[in-house]
Parts: structure tokens; sequence; C-alpha cells
């Protein structure tokens, strides 16, 4: 027999509500509450009676800020993938994507703590007066312009910017938002400092100097007209200044600049002459140094993607990086067994845009990395046995980080297909990446025929070992 209700336990059962939100519970009338106003998310704008410019920031202030920023900063590192693309040095290619990461951890933490906020949107898209101003920075007419004004100017009055907006804070109430910001400002800090270094041949020039000098001006000009980083200062209203770019450059253009001091050729070398180390133990250092290669079309996926989850870019930005380490230690390495890769070696680049991302991505993630483990996980034992044992720890990290780009090829490669309309299922997908790619190779041992080449393509180990590169571990 149930125990009788006491009044009490009556009047919570009579006033229970359930909540679809926080929100709502927050919101909700309680009458047992007296003086209790009714739409309290307007009780600070009632009490204040209209007050304006408080000492001190409330919640929908810094909603306002966070936004702003977060939206600025993702058009900012998109913009900057955009512009890789157009940077003729080996140095910039493979540094700016250390930069690009950075960025996107920046924009990771903000917006972490920005989604705990009452009144916040998912939405990192800039405003129409951010995307002019963006679309009007990345018109230089070259890299040392523009690179000039992002980090010089635009980066610095974000420092700026985020500087001012931790001094308006109060040390208590918005401590977890203080924490944020002064995370990310000694990173940008250092990139700023490395932009001066950097980019020191952009003011060696008369010319150069000139006109990179006339290009801040104009940014500076642009950057006052939108009221600064945070969009408070005073707004112009007079015409915004006309550009003093002569043949301005796009970001993610259809022919990519390679750097001019390097040889370069549209195949993997086919001989001693193209490369020393060819047919050997040591190619597998030469194969990590030309990764370089992936860096230009990588960021253009990434300044072109839309409609994808913060998620997708970081994981993006991270494998670029990975990408230009991964030459970086190449490099490195064969410069210490005694080459110049710039005189001694010859490099394969593609620098023609591709007209299918997804199928490119794809292709790099769930074909090419998947089957290079092979090959670089079984270089391992062969450089202990010719006690090498650095290049050994390199393949060992190249390894590490190729399985994680494998990862990303399984968690977006589906993703991005559905929004071409393509629904089927992974393994399905890669499938038909590996007939496509084993029906357009020649085999030179042996003449398969095309009914061959697609039961190969039905296995991942056939596969692979079918399109593998020809090597002899036994030779260093």
């Amino acid at each position: 027999m149930p125990a009788p209700q006491t009044q009490a336990s009556n009047v919570r059962s009579a006033t229970r509500v359930e909540f679809d939100s926080v929100d709502e519970m927050e919101l909700a009338d309680h009458p047992t509450i007296k003086g209790l106003p009714r739409k309290r998310q307007n009780m600070g704008e009632t009490l204040l009676a209209g007050e304006t410019g408080l000492p001190w920031l409330r919640i929908p202030d810094h909603v306002d800020r966070l936004t702003r920023l977060i939206s600025l900063q993702f058009g900012l590192v998109r913009l900057l993938a955009g512009w890789v693309p157009n940077c003729p040095s080996y140095a910039l290619k493979t540094e700016l994507p250390r930069l690009l990461y950075e960025d996107m951890r920046h924009l990771v933490r903000l917006h972490e703590r920005f989604n705990q906020l009452p009144g916040s949107a998912n939405a990192i898209e800039p405003s129409a007066e951010l995307k002019e101003f963006l679309t009007r920075l990345g018109q230089a007419d070259d890299h040392h312009c523009f690179l000039s004004a992002f980090y010089l100017d635009v980066k610095r009055a974000l420092v700026i910017a985020v500087e001012d907006y931790v001094g308006a804070c109060d040390p208590l109430y918005d401590a977890p938002t203080i924490y944020e910001l002064r995370g990310i400002l000694p990173e940008l800090r250092q990139q700023i400092d490395w932009a001066n270094q950097a980019l020191l041949e952009s003011r060696l020039d008369l010319a150069t100097g000139k006109r990179v000098a006339e290009w801040r001006r104009y940014i500076r000009s642009l950057l006052a007209s939108i009221g600064g980083v945070l969009g408070e200062g005073p707004k112009e209203d007079a015409l915004l200044a006309v550009s003093p770019a002569v043949a301005p450059l796009q970001p993610a253009p259809e022919h990519f600049l390679g750097d001019p001091q390097m040889q370069l050729i549209d195949h993997f070398p086919l001989d001693t002459e193209e490369a020393p180390v060819h047919l050997t133990l040591r190619e597998i250092i030469y194969h990590n140094a030309t990764e370089w290669a992936a860096i230009d079309h990588l960021c253009v996926l990434f300044f072109a993607a839309r409609a994808m989850p913060l998620e997708f870019y970081l994981d993006l930005a991270r494998h670029t990086w990975d990408e230009a380490r991964h030459s970086q230690m190449g490099m490195r390495r064969l410069r210490e067994m005694g080459f110049d890769p710039l005189r001694d070696f010859k490099w394969p680049y593609f620098p023609t845009r591709t007209g299918n991302f997804v199928e490119w991505f794809g292709s790099l993630t769930m074909v090419a990395e998947a089957c290079s483990f092979t090959r670089k996980h079984g270089s391992i034992e062969p450089f202990y046995r010719f006690e090498d044992p650095l290049s050994a720890q390199q393949s060992e990290v190249d390894c590490l980080d190729e399985r994680l780009h494998v990862t990303f090829g399984r968690k977006w490669f589906p993703v991005m297909a559905q929004q071409t309309g393509d629904t089927r299922p992974l393994r399905e997908l890669v499938k038909s990446l590996r007939q496509k790619s084993i029906l357009a190779r020649q085999f030179k041992a042996v003449e398969l025929t095309e009914a061959e080449k697609l039961e190969i393509a039905q296995s991942a180990t056939a596969f692979c070992n079918a399109v593998e590169f020809d090597l002899d571990f036994t030779i260093y």
C-alpha cells in the first residue's frame, strides 16, 4: 500500500515541469518565489534603465566580442591557407602550415569558451563586413605584400585587441575567458616575431620594400574602416581606399608557385641522376622530403571547403603541418648524409589545382598514405641493421603521423562525398578509388587485363603490393 502523500509533496507534484533545455529551466516560472519578474532575460536592461558604458563586461558583451573575434580568426586562417600556393618558397610553404595549426588551436580554444555562454551560436562564418575586408586583404600582388600586412599589421592589431579585451575583463567573473585569451597571446606574438625574420627579404629590395609599405598602409586603412579587430573603433564613412595592387593574385589559385631554387619534375625519380638514393634504403628519406608537394593542395582544400565542422579544419591543419614536418625531416636528414637537396635531387611537383578535391583527399589518405606503411614501417629494421638509428626513428615518427592521416580519411572522406550526393559507405568509396587508380596504371613486368586489375583492387593488401615503389632495402 503506497504511503500517504504530504501537502508538500502534492504541491511539488502539481508544479512539476519537464524541461527540454537549460534555458527553459532557467526562465521558467516559480510560483513559490515572491517578486520573481517575468521575462527575466530582459531584467538586466530593465534595472539598468538604459544605462550604457558600464565599467565591466556583461555576458552579452562577451558573446559579441567572441563572435567577432572567432569569425575574424576563422576568416584569417582560411585566407592564409589559400595564400600558401602563391608563395614561391619552400621555406614558407613548410613553415606556414605550423602557423595554420596554431591558429586553429587558438580558434578551438575560443570557440569552446564561446559555446559555454548563453546566447552564443555555432556559426563561425564572418559577417558581410568582415568578408569584404578579408576579400580585399587577399588581393595582394605577391607574398611579400600579403604576408607583411597579414602578420605585421592585422596580427599585430589582433594582439592589441586581445590584450585590451583581457584588460576589460573582471579577474573573477571572467576568469575562464581570460584563461583562453591569455593562452593564445604568446603564440600570436611569436608569429609576429617569426614574420619579422622570415620576411626580411621583403625589406632588402628597395622597390619591393616600397610596394610592401604602400600595401600595408592600405590594409591599415581597411582595418580602421571596420572599426578594428573587435569593430568597436570609430568607422569612417568615407569611401574605401583604392587598392595599390597592380596584378593581384587570388587565394587558392588554379596554378601554384613552386620554389625556383628547386629542380621540379612531374614524376617520381626514375634513376640516380634524378635522385642519388634511387632504389636504395635511403630513398625512404627522400620520400619523406617529397611530402611538401601535398601542402598546396591541402591548403586549397582548407580554403575552399564549406559547411564542414570546426573539427574538420583542425584535422586538416594538422595534416598539412605533418606533411611540412615530414618534408623538413627528410631534407634535414639528406643534408646530414652529405647531400645538397637543391643541387643533388629533382622534386616531383604537381602545380595545377585539382578539379575533384573529394577524390583527391580520399586518394591521398585511403590509398597513397594507407599503402605507404609497408615500405615506411618496413624500413625501420634495415636502418638499424645499417647502423642508422636516426633514419629508423624518422620512419617511426612518419608512420605514427600517417596512421593519424588515415584516421582523418576514414572520418572525413565519407562526409565530403555525401556533400556531393555520394552516399556509398566508406568501403565502397575506397574500393572505387583503388579501381580507378589501378586501371590507369601500366605494369612493366607483366601485362594485366582490366579484369585482373579489378580483381587486385578488391584487396587492400594486393592493391598496395601492386602499386608500391620498387626499392632495395639490402642497399644503403
